[in-house]
């Protein structure tokens, strides 16, 4: 109405001619968008399981399968706006955020292309990727066009990895109280006593011998059964979103003092209110371990009893939301406590 009467008031029959043109430059935008964006197959190659915060590459993989007619100016983006610190951990989490992952500027018909894009994720938990959207403003930049391509990727985020700094401050701890609760023999040294008349001749130390002007004997540390046990206490009373910090940091100590164990060929496992695992010295042990441990949250059940493992003879590693002094003796004897609220 607008444009009519304005070339009836003027008498400018150019302002249909302008008009016509605008309205089919439109038509033919909206038509070759999609096209370019019809018959387009995407995959996309994931790892089962990363760490947090460590980068890892992802493969993208974009097929036009139009038998004639090629597609230009694609890109793939992600659904979602990733993790909200203040929900929870157990929440499922999208891969791809919600931007711009990868450009493929001209795809030949019949053909595939592929696209390394490096991905972290900065908290661990179960993330998913239903969907992904590809999207196009070809060919004048006027709209762009969207579409929907279904993935139905899963992918399980683990702990993250400490660098060697922060948790070394936590080593000497376990390590010390697990030497103290297994002494025999084996091959590395425990320490160097005083010899007595039933000690093995055959372990003594002639150097430090030499150097007391006593006997001294040399003692190892037992390796063929040493076993660790980490019992992570998830259960909370009252959770506040300022215990957060302090179950996070449990998770990721425990994650690492796990890996570190693991490293030594001690047979571990952990117990929780929920679950448990196995002892083993294996990779598919430890990694059941930190899949646990990457999907935990609080819960708000009736305190932990440590039934479960108070008769357990392994040393135990133990995170608990419990104060001090409510841990049973049977549990504490055998123990290195970690109290979340501390951490």
């Amino acid at each position: 109405m607008v444009l009519a009467l304005a070339a009836l008031n003027t008498g400018n029959n150019l302002i249909f001619v302008i008009f016509s043109a605008a309205l089919a430059t439109l038509v033919v935008s909206e038509f070759l968008s999609n096209i370019n964006l019809s018959r387009l197959h995407l995959q996309m190659q994931l790892p089962d399981v990363i760490n947090a915060r460590q980068e890892f590459p992802s493969m993208i993989n974009l097929g036009n399968q139009k038998r004639w007619v090629s597609s230009f100016s694609i890109d793939v983006e992600g659904q979602g706006r990733g993790w909200n610190l203040a929900s929870a951990v157990s929440q499922r989490k999208v891969i791809f955020s919600q931007r711009r992952h990868a450009h493929f500027p001209y795809l030949a018909a019949g053909k595939r292309s592929y696209q390394r894009v490096p991905i972290q994720l900065d908290r661990r938990g179960q993330y998913s990727q239903p969907e992904i959207t590809i999207s196009s403003r070809f060919p004048f930049g006027f709209v762009k066009k969207s579409r929907l391509i279904s993935i139905g990727q899963d992918l399980i985020v683990l702990p993250e990895v400490n660098p060697p700094g922060e948790f070394l401050e936590l080593l000497p701890l376990l390590n010390g109280a697990l030497e103290s609760h297994y002494r025999g023999p084996g091959s590395d040294l425990y320490s160097i006593r005083d010899y007595l008349p039933r000690d093995n001749a055959r372990f003594l130390d002639w150097k430090a011998t030499a150097k007391t002007g006593r006997l001294q004997l040399r003692e190892f540390t037992r390796e063929d059964d040493r076993q660790c046990c980490f019992v992570f206490d998830n259960i909370f009373e009252g959770f506040r979103e300022s215990d957060r910090p302090g179950f996070e940091k449990a998770v990721t100590l425990c994650a690492n003092a796990a890996r570190h164990f693991h490293q030594m060929g001690i047979e571990i496992r952990l117990a929780t209110p929920e679950t448990s695992t196995t002892f083993s010295r294996s990779h598919d042990g430890l990694l059941a371990i930190l899949k646990t441990l990457a999907l935990i949250e609080t819960s708000p059940a009736n305190p932990y009893s440590f039934r479960d493992v108070s008769g357990e003879i392994a040393f135990k590693v133990l995170f608990t939301s419990h104060r001090r002094g409510t841990i049973p003796t049977s549990v504490w004897n055998s123990s290195q406590v970690f109290y979340m609220n501390e951490l």
